[in-house]
């Protein structure tokens, strides 16, 4: 029977913030399951450990502590000076709040904004009690009159000043005394961290955590020979070739890939444990026991088309896209005709990369290329990645290698829509040293792949 990914944990973080003395311990959480994928389970033992290891020092889990330890003082003041936000309250400054998502035009509703953020609405509603508690807190002990604003700044310069009153120490894990941060006589302690941590850390680290727990557990199960030792030394040549490519880039000036990672957070000495890392070793070491060299020649005979026409020849483009319909309609109202007619307007103000580049900007369609200032990237002769209309007109005016004095194309139909082209400078097809490089990091994207198939992996943020 597949385990089920459990539901008490967002109950355990409601109770830990709810006042003293109803946290729960991680101990007390072993066996709960955090992530399934096809047969492998990943337990909230192992991903906390990665929590701790990997974020509980960076600046996202610095500020989620920043953020417990304000609620605790808060709690603490509003219970001493007997304050206590009505539900009409909270439910007046939800209904404010609501209004500003729909004029936004960011969702319809608030519920909904906070699920596209991955929020609980009972931490936010937790929020906005809290907000009014500080507000008025604030007010009284700035002897702000009713009616009088008192600003957000000058709400927080309180607080701060609060907290610095009382002292805080913020120590480093591991917390042997179960302690992860100290105000005055209040503590934080290290599970009421950890269950804070869930809910506010990014939700793509979290799931990214997930991912490379399942990633390792599936990886060696491919690989069951392995000893310990070779994993170890697979590791090891993992953090041989980051460091080298550390070493190689001059911004870096000097500074060592260890000391890069406990910046962003890593615990010394934990860096070999990241199972990211490991992850990236398991695919090297499988595709080197499985092909070799003679091996990716091969694959790279049996599928050229494809290798060359994704890493091969290629030119750097830029584009401004115009959504575009046979028959226009509310969704997309403009016709290809309409469509072609507009950027043929737009191509006669463009002289130059620049000149794209701002009307991109101003006026294309495509959320992902306008955000980069028109930018497609590489488009090589027969990759796939890139919509054939674009490719085709690409080689026909560039293909004999040498660009034309023109360097804007089109407009060019595509099945979506209508696109000017601004081609750039020229890719050549690499060397057999590059290429073998590039064939052995789509082995190991495929053996990924493989093991944890697209939307196989499930975790506790999904329910």
């Amino acid at each position: 029977m597949k385990p089920t990914i459990h539901r008490l944990r967002p109950l355990l973080v409601a109770l830990a913030l709810a006042g003293p003395g109803l946290a729960v311990g991680v101990s007390q959480l072993e066996g709960e399951v955090a992530a399934t994928a096809l047969d492998t389970c990943i337990s909230f033992e192992e991903l906390d450990r990665i929590l701790v290891e990997k974020h509980a020092m960076s600046p996202a889990g610095r500020d989620a502590l920043d953020h417990l330890l304000q609620i605790k003082v808060l709690e603490k003041l509003a219970r001493e000076a007997r304050v206590q936000p009505s539900p009409a309250e909270i439910e007046g400054m939800w209904n404010r709040i609501e209004a500003q998502v729909i004029e936004s035009g960011q969702a319809p509703n608030l519920r909904t904004w906070l699920r596209q953020e991955h929020r609980p609405e009972w931490l936010f509603r937790q929020s906005l009690r809290l907000a009014i508690v500080h507000e008025r807190l604030a007010r009284r002990a700035l002897g702000i009159a009713e009616g009088r604003d008192v600003s957000r700044e000058l709400q927080e310069m309180w607080l701060d000043q609060i907290i610095e009153e009382r002292g805080t120490e913020l120590p480093s894990p591991p917390w042997e005394d179960g302690v992860a941060g100290r105000c005055g006589d209040l503590a934080i302690g290290a599970d009421e961290y950890l269950l804070h941590l869930h809910w506010l850390l990014p939700h793509q680290d979290l799931t990214d955590a997930c991912r490379h727990l399942v990633l390792v557990r599936r990886m060696r199960s491919r690989m069951p020979d392995l000893s310990q030792e070779a994993i170890d030394r697979e590791v090891e040549r993992e953090l041989g070739r980051r460091r080298a490519k550390v070493a190689a880039n001059p911004k870096y000036q000097g500074i060592t890939y260890e000391q890069i990672m406990v910046a962003r957070g890593q615990l010394p000495g934990t860096v070999a444990a990241d199972p990211e890392l490991q992850a990236s070793a398991l695919t090297h070491l499988w595709v080197d026991r499985n092909h070799g060299e003679a091996g990716l020649r091969r694959i790279y005979a049996a599928e050229r088309a494809h290798f060359d026409g994704r890493f091969g020849e290629a030119w750097r483009c830029w584009v401004i896209f115009l959504n575009a319909a046979v028959l226009p309609n509310p969704l997309n109202p403009r016709s290809f005709e309409e469509a072609a007619a507009e950027l043929e307007k737009l191509a006669r103000g463009i002289e130059d990369l620049e000149d794209l580049q701002r009307l991109a900007g101003e006026h294309s369609e495509d959320p992902r290329t306008r955000a980069r200032g028109g930018e497609l990237g590489w488009v090589g002769r027969g990759d796939e990645r890139v919509s054939e209309p674009i490719r085709q007109a690409v080689f026909e005016a560039f293909g004999s290698g040498e660009p034309p004095a023109a360097r804007l194309l089109g407009p060019v139909r595509l099945p979506d829509g209508v696109i000017l082209l601004w081609v750039g400078e020229r890719r050549e097809a690499p060397g057999w040293e590059e290429m073998s490089a590039l064939v052995h990091l789509e082995l190991r994207r495929r053996f990924t792949a493989e093991v944890l198939p697209e939307g196989a992996l499930s975790t506790y943020l999904d329910i």
